[in-house]
């Protein structure tokens, strides 16, 4: 006898979301935050699945009346080392020009008050010319827009002075001060004149009767 073998029970099948725990999304007012990531499964989406971004930066995947909202936090920035180095030169150089501008602004300012406009040296010296320790000649040391002269005035007696070029200077040097001292350079016992002016100094040599360029 053939054993009849009844209808075979077979179990229902259970879906997918029916398997898994709580659906992470949200839709009608619910927002969930914390199976969006334990379960990546279920925000997989399908075919009709739809993908933007939000106002906030957020990714949300759209599917039917569902939606998930994916939090992402922004890359961190990572600033290269070189930068620094440049900016630390660029400071530095800044620094220097701008120290230069201030020192220049204010040894100006010192010559302004100390030599005036245009700049002006005096000072009183018997040199053995139509003068004497009791009536010294008076020496007056201009640079005029360039141009450097020192004016003798022997013995203090205006009717005779003597003006003596120097030397020329460029346009940069216009408002260089001029000063001058006194120094026996040959060893002759007469004090010949120094002029000192942009850096170096030129020596006018005491003949007796006037002061003339010394010559190497």
């Amino acid at each position: 006898m053939r054993e009849q073998i009844g209808p075979a029970t077979i179990p229902r099948r259970t879906s997918a979301r029916a398997a898994s725990r709580t659906y992470a999304g949200h839709s009608a007012g619910i927002h969930p935050e914390e199976d969006e990531e334990e379960y990546p499964e279920e925000t997989r989406p399908g075919t009709s699945a739809i993908r933007y971004t939000d106002r906030q930066g957020n990714r949300v995947i759209r599917q039917g009346n569902r939606q998930i909202v994916l939090h992402e936090e922004p890359p961190k920035k990572h600033v290269h080392w070189l930068l620094f180095v440049g900016l630390a030169f660029f400071i530095m150089a800044f620094g220097w020009v701008a120290f230069g501008a201030l020192a220049n602004w204010w040894q100006g300012k010192v010559d302004d008050w100390t030599y005036g406009t245009p700049r002006t040296f005096q000072i009183d010296q018997a040199v053995g010319i139509n003068d004497s320790p009791q009536n010294p000649s008076h020496f007056m040391a201009m640079d005029l827009r360039g141009a450097v002269f020192v004016i003798d005035i022997e013995g203090g007696d205006p009717t005779k002075a003597q003006s003596l070029p120097i030397i020329g200077l460029s346009q940069d040097q216009q408002s260089d001060p001029v000063t001058i001292s006194f120094e026996d350079v040959d060893g002759d016992g007469r004090p010949d004149m120094l002029v000192h002016v942009a850096g170096f100094t030129i020596i006018l040599l005491n003949n007796g009767k006037t002061f003339v360029g010394k010559h190497p």
